[in-house]
């Protein structure tokens, strides 16, 4: 299968200039703008409605990071978690699952949603996700990030992305639309500045020396 070249991420560049400033980077970002973002060897053909994009002038980017095709929209929220290891193995899906688990304590430390966790670090509203993930490791550092649904227009995923090559056995076949979903559709978010602090405090928290697993 060949995989094709897409415009870098930027999100990974920046998230590389700044961990070479600081042991631990932990940032969010609401979307303005619509993008498409492939895992490293997401194949965009069978995943990506190309012709659609560029009829709309959507970008096609690739990020470093595994995992399958995303939409970014307004009302999603990227959130990464980076830090330094310096060429010490670190226990790969453990930090993916911390990191899934301390998103989950962020939200329902500031508001009472019935969330699960779900396939390979999928955040869900019982089987709706609104948060999927991806990691990546070099031998300096490592990084979490995610994409959260707050809010926004869900059947604009289908517009712009097929149905996927790879998904959750919990998917279980749906279209976009009836597989996801946001915090917002849900209920209502009083303060999406205090949600959107509580999530960061709380991947704050995640102690990577217990995820070491060579020191």
């Amino acid at each position: 299968m060949k995989i094709e070249k897409f415009p870098e991420y930027k999100l990974d560049e920046d998230i590389k200039e700044k961990i070479n400033e600081n042991d631990i980077y932990i940032q969010g970002e609401y979307q303005t703008k619509t993008a498409v973002v492939l895992g490293r060897v997401t194949p965009h053909s069978s995943d990506v409605n190309e012709a659609r994009c560029k009829q709309d002038a959507v970008p096609i980017l690739r990020r470093k990071g595994g995992g399958g095709a995303v939409l970014l929209f307004p009302g999603v929220l990227v959130l990464s978690c980076s830090f330094k290891k310096d060429n010490r193995a670190v226990d790969l899906m453990g930090f993916l699952e911390e990191s899934v688990k301390k998103i989950k304590e962020g939200i329902l430390n500031y508001m009472d949603v019935p969330l699960v966790i779900r396939g390979n670090g999928d955040l869900c509203i019982g089987d709706n996700k609104i948060l999927g993930s991806s990691i990546y490791s070099t031998k300096d550092y490592i990084t979490y990030y995610c994409t959260l649904i707050i809010r926004g227009n869900i059947y604009k995923i289908s517009e712009y992305l097929l149905h996927p090559s790879k998904e959750p056995e919990y998917r279980k076949g749906r279209k976009h639309e009836d597989f996801i979903t946001s915090i917002e559709a849900n209920i209502n978010i009083a303060d999406e500045e205090k949600l959107f602090t509580s999530i960061i405090r709380s991947l704050g928290t995640i102690n990577i020396k217990d995820l070491i697993l060579v020191d």
